[in-house]
């Protein structure tokens, strides 16, 4: 798989995980408990860890690289 598609699909996993968890926060939904495990648990670190890489991936293969 290319580095482009890879980005990608990175970037539209991002995207669809923070609009559920705007979804979330903006909804009745707040208020059952299963769904507020899973955006906590689930949901936020997978989007963050993606905009993170998305962020800084390219850098940090960049000085991966360099290091081998």
């Amino acid at each position: 798989m290319s580095s482009k598609n890879s980005r990608d699909i990175i970037r539209w996993i991002h995207l669809i995980l923070g609009f559920a968890m705007g979804v979330y926060i903006y909804s009745p939904w707040s208020k059952i408990q299963t769904i507020g495990l899973l955006t906590k648990f689930i949901l936020f670190p997978v989007v963050t860890i993606s905009g993170l890489w998305l962020w800084l991936g390219p850098q940090l293969l960049k000085i991966l690289r360099k290091s081998k």
